[in-house]
């Protein structure tokens, strides 16, 4: 018997999910490599070393950050940058955006577990809303005007923080993503996402993603005084810290995020297990394990392999915002084209009705791993390839 532990529940507390393979069967696990994480010190003479290039005298600045979606920590980075821009601009107004580009977080542990703690600080962290206070900036994104949160475009020192980790549609997250549709108005990102179900080059190159130059021909004309493009482990830890200018730093970053991310195949298997940590809060978010898989899986996976999508999706179908089943931006569930002849099941304590606003009705819904393996026992002896991703959103199969 082969016993693995997989990460469950990002910041809730993380636990681990113990699940186990028959003998005989042959179990591989397939993750990320990454450069070993930054300790403290390193993370602040990182941040000394960017903050030094921006200029003295600004008045408010604007801290844009990623949301929890994102698995990065931020606490020592945001301590030493503010610590900093305090120094450098003495009494100046310093606010903490998130970019939650629609998202919708009730919760508050995320926000304690990734930012610390801000009570008693002068400091101010706001969670992005498409209720917010938006101003209309003069530049369009496709056809729609930008209208960005109003915290950003009154400030006269604006930094972007946020990590540069595999997305489905934008190649990687990060950089100009951070601002559009990050702390952008409900019509910017619903044109994101129109132009997603549109098609088209949505690879990882920034140079070739016509989602990617999009924002970018935006946020370039913004003056953004910094960007810190930030290569995390899932578990968290940062491994590099990119800094400079927008679009740059960004592409620097990617560079790194390829040698991290991208996992090599030699021969497909019979069975793929797609853990959807860290991106497991919820049902939609959880789609993301999938995006692993090559447009056309037959490299790393066989005729009549089967896929297994696990996730602990403590808030459900609920916690994405506009995007979740009765918000403003949801669709309905289509198969993912890339499971085509392939079964896939799901395992989750989530309710099957749940899991079925997200997923269409054909992916099976079980929460016991015993019936799980009954489903995809092999119908005769002989070799049973198993691939264990614990990390899926954060893993691409080459």
């Amino acid at each position: 018997m082969t016993v693995i532990e997989l990460p469950w529940g990002k910041w809730h507390p993380e636990t681990q999910r113990r699940v186990e393979f028959p003998a005989g069967w042959e179990v591989e696990v397939l993750e990320p490599i990454f450069p070993p994480a930054m300790g403290r010190e390193q993370i602040a003479a990182r941040v000394r070393e960017a903050v030094s290039t921006l200029p003295t005298g600004f008045r408010r600045a604007c801290i844009v950050v990623e949301d929890p979606a994102r698995p990065a920590r931020l606490s020592e980075l945001l301590a030493e940058l503010i610590a900093l821009l305090d120094d450098r601009s003495p009494n100046c107004e310093i606010s903490v955006l998130v970019a939650t580009g629609c998202h919708l977080w009730e919760d508050e542990r995320p926000f304690q577990a990734k930012y610390g703690s801000f009570s008693g600080s002068r400091i101010r962290l706001h969670v992005h809303t498409v209720t917010d206070e938006m101003v209309e900036v003069g530049l369009k994104f496709g056809p729609v005007p930008v209208r960005l949160n109003r915290l950003f475009v009154e400030s006269d020192c604006r930094i972007l923080v946020g990590s540069v980790v595999p997305h489905p549609f934008a190649g990687f997250s990060g950089g100009a993503k951070t601002v559009l549709p990050g702390i952008a108005d409900q019509a910017c990102t619903e044109y994101s996402h129109k132009m997603v179900r549109l098609g088209g080059n949505l690879g990882d190159d920034p140079d070739k993603n016509r989602f990617r130059q999009l924002i970018e021909r935006v946020v370039s004309e913004l003056n953004i005084a910094l960007t810190l493009c930030l290569v995390p482990t899932p578990q968290g830890a940062i491994s590099a810290i990119h800094a400079g200018k927008v679009l740059d730093t960004y592409r620097s970053a990617v560079g790194l995020a390829r040698q991290c991310y991208y996992v090599r195949v030699s021969r497909p298997f019979d069975l793929l297990v797609l853990n959807a940590y860290p991106k497991d809060m919820d049902l939609v978010q959880s789609r993301a394990a999938l995006a692993c898989l090559p447009r056309k899986p037959d490299s790393v996976l066989k005729p009549g392999g089967k896929i297994v999508l696990t996730t602990c999706s403590m808030y459900g179908s609920r916690g994405h915002g506009l995007f979740s089943p009765g918000g403003a931006l949801y669709s309905p569930p289509r198969p993912d084209p890339r499971t085509a002849n392939h079964d896939l099941l799901i395992f989750t304590k989530a309710a099957p009705d749940e899991v079925h606003a997200v997923f269409p009705p054909q992916y099976a819904v079980t929460k016991s791993w015993e019936e799980l393996l009954h489903r995809v026992c092999p119908p005769a002896k002989g070799e049973h390839r198993v691939a264990v991703l614990p990390y899926a959103p954060l893993t691409r199969l080459v």
